[in-house]
């Protein structure tokens, strides 16, 4: 975990309102916004809210000339993704720490990027006391705190101590953003250590102008310069190359002869930092596309003012014509020229807003991006090459949590619209209500985890790996990926022995043909035998999670052959031949030496499944279907009856979800007498119960 103060260099650019604005700003992306949270405010309903507020308590502070903004990022490692309990606990401790507890602040989680980061917009003025509290010192305070927290919440530990200048630490800075080869960086990288071997400022010049760099003096200090005019400071190279050292070193400074040594090494120019074969081609055409954008922007914008003022110009002369017109009609002149002039004013200001919408649209388009921004923006757009340039910058590390992959790698399309590149390469996009990132070898399921989500996840690897797929994760990930691929009816396997047992016993519980196949055969499920009663292929297995329907829920088996019958509220008896005819007979089941499959839990499966596929397709006026689960009990609402298979089906539904469950010929006819909608109670025997008797 790294948190730092972000300061603005100019106070008088800080806005407290803006900084809100680009906090709690989605940008249009997948997934950039998370949580957001409001402390210590009075009115926490909206943004705009925090910031009237926040505003007042700044105005009441006179005499502070200094930024009374303060924004504190946190940024935590790659795939480590800490809970909201975690996220507000930090925030807590790191505002306390730096004497902000008692303040205003506004915070927002941010996961637009490899780095999950948490960005915090504090009012630096107490709410009562008004005062301007700024902490001494803060990136102490601020090191000591996150060592703290890394030690308490279990966060991977990050060095918190400065190892770097200023200098150093900008440089840095601007080639992570940027990607482009800082002249700081290339100095240290080609040039610091012949530097180091000189005895003479003689061959200290020869040395820097053998890459294309002169060293000089320029104010009280030396500065390295190179041939497009960059300079840097020779101190925030290395502190052995300040002006003192050096001349401690070789004595009094001396300028470079006449006769320059002509470049004979690597010379600095602004270049990628990692280069892959395609990546010059890319960079061309990055400088070729920023080198024309001012041209067309300027032509945009000439093209949208001659609009603007040919729109002027055919309105006034309707004007003028309509003005002609009343003075020849006569009558009632004057309110008609007040009432023309109105429409003309309006007319005139919905064309300045139609091209004042216009520009705004193509200073976005021709803005000036940085070559990483440039990068995402084409992969965004579909450009593979971009993509692959995003991720050989650097070494990824492989994604963690609940993952799809396989050993063997081919292209894969990439994820939906709208979706968004991170700056090594991740693909971040929402799909069927769930988070997905793409890292080009593996898909991480981030946040959510439908069944619709994990149907398109699973077709997504397939699209890449094949149909022999591993997957890693929590348990309960696993067994919703398996029952996933088996109501998706996708043709795949595993490569984890358990999960492809697993996968196999739910596709051959939901298929009768299969599990009378897996009781029969000497050898089922991976060349094991058989149970002699099919204990891994039964419906009632509890490893299975499906019950039988409830009328046969307590049959006992070896006593199979004798007709029983339901009471409401009562146990099952044995019925007589002379029973009444009120009461429900079953007749008596042909007798098999083979259990026979359960045709109502096999049928409900089947239509279930056929209502889930149909929605994944598009249909989303079809609610969510599933079977009703053991001990589901309250009040519905009756959504009707399907006959499939042979079995009836009782449908009701709760909140937006259909629960299907078995029930028998009589039953279903007394259930057609009812309207949808009308209101039932679902019983603790798992029966649908009406006004009247219960079904």
């Amino acid at each position: 975990m790294i948190a730092k103060h972000i300061p603005m260099e100019e106070p008088k650019k800080s806005n407290f309102a803006r900084l809100v604005r680009y906090v709690t700003d989605g940008q249009v992306k997948a997934e950039r916004l998370g949580s957001v949270r409001v402390t210590n405010c009075l009115d926490s309903s909206s943004p705009e809210a925090v910031i009237d507020e926040v505003l007042d308590c700044q105005e009441r502070n006179t005499k502070a000339v200094k930024d009374k903004n303060y924004h504190l990022m946190v940024s935590f490692r790659a795939g480590e993704i800490p809970s909201a309990q975690a996220l507000i606990a930090i925030e807590e401790r790191l505002c306390q720490a730096l004497g902000y507890g008692e303040h205003q602040r506004i915070s927002a989680v941010h996961g637009d990027t490899d780095h999950l980061h948490l960005h915090m917009a504090i009012n630096k003025v107490h709410p009562t006391r008004n005062l301007c509290h700024t902490p001494f010192n803060d990136y102490r305070t601020i090191a000591r705190t996150c060592t703290q927290l890394e030690a308490e919440l279990g966060l991977l530990a990050d060095n918190h101590t400065p190892t770097k200048t200023r200098g150093e630490n900008r440089a840095a800075d601007m080639e992570h953003a940027a990607g482009i080869e800082s002249l700081l960086g290339f100095i240290q990288r080609e040039v610091l250590a012949d530097l180091r071997q000189a005895t003479s400022w003689e061959e200290a010049h020869r040395t820097t102008q053998a890459h294309g760099l002169a060293l000089r003096l320029q104010g009280n200090g030396l500065v390295f310069a190179s041939q497009d005019g960059t300079t840097v400071k020779a101190s925030s190279v290395a502190r052995e190359l300040s002006k003192p050292k050096l001349e401690a070193r070789f004595g009094p400074f001396q300028p470079p002869g006449e006769q320059a040594v002509p470049p004979s090494k690597p010379t600095y120019e602004p270049r990628p930092l990692v280069s892959t074969p395609t990546t010059p081609k890319l960079f061309a055409t990055y400088k070729a596309e920023q080198k024309l954008l001012p041209q067309v922007r300027r032509e945009e914008m000439d093209a949208i003012h001659q609009r603007r003022q040919l729109a002027n110009d055919k309105a006034r002369a309707a004007h003028d014509r309509y003005r002609t017109l009343v003075k020849l009609i006569g009558g009632n002149s004057k309110l008609a020229l007040m009432l023309a002039r109105f429409k003309l004013k309006a007319h005139l200001k919905e064309i300045a807003q139609q091209a004042e919408a216009e520009r705004h649209a193509v200073a976005l388009a021709t803005r000036r991006r940085a070559w990483l921004d440039w990068l995402q923006h084409q992969a965004e757009r579909g450009n593979v090459e971009a993509l692959e340039a995003l991720r050989a910058r650097q070494e990824r590390r492989p994604l963690s949590g609940n993952i799809l992959t396989a050993e063997a790698i081919a292209a894969l399309p990439m994820l939906p619209l709208p979706r968004t590149v991170t700056k090594t390469g991740k693909i971040i996009a929402r799909v069927d209500g769930m988070t997905l990132c793409d890292d080009g070898q593996r898909l991480q399921i981030t946040r959510g985890c439908t069944q619709e989500g994990l149907e398109t996840a699973l077709r997504l690897a397939m699209a890449r790996h094949g149909g022999h797929l591993s997957v890693a994760g929590s348990p309960a990930f696993q067994e919703r990926i398996a029952r996933a691929a088996v109501a998706a009816r996708l043709p795949l396997t595993f490569d984890d022995p358990a999960l492809e047992q697993r996968r196999q016993t739910l596709e051959t519980a939901r298929d009768p043909r299969r599990r009378a196949r897996a009781r029969t055969s000497p050898r089922a499920h991976g060349g094991r035998p058989a149970s002699p009663r099919g204990a891994v292929d039964q419906p009632h297995d509890r490893r299975s999670r499906y019950q039988p329907p409830p009328p046969k829920e307590h049959r006992v088996r070896e006593l199979s052959a004798l007709p029983v019958v339901g009471l409401d509220q009562r146990a099952e008896v044995l019925l007589p031949d002379h029973a009444r005819r009120h009461l429900e007979h079953l007749p008596t089941p042909p007798p098999d030496p083979v259990r026979r499959p359960e045709p109502g839990v096999t049928a409900a499966e089947t239509y279930i499944a056929e209502r889930n596929a149909k929605r994944t397709q598009g249909f989303k006026d079809i609610p969510e279907h599933r079977l009703l689960p053991p001990g589901e009990i309250g009040p519905a609402a009756y959504a009707g009856v399907r006959r499939i298979e042979g079995q009836n089906l009782a449908l009701v539904r709760r909140g937006e979800t259909v629960l299907v469950l078995p029930v028998e010929d009589n039953t279903a006819q007394g259930l057609r007498r009812l309207l949808v909608g009308d209101p039932v109670t679902i019983t603790p025997e798992g029966s649908v119960k009406t006004k009247g008797r219960g079904r």
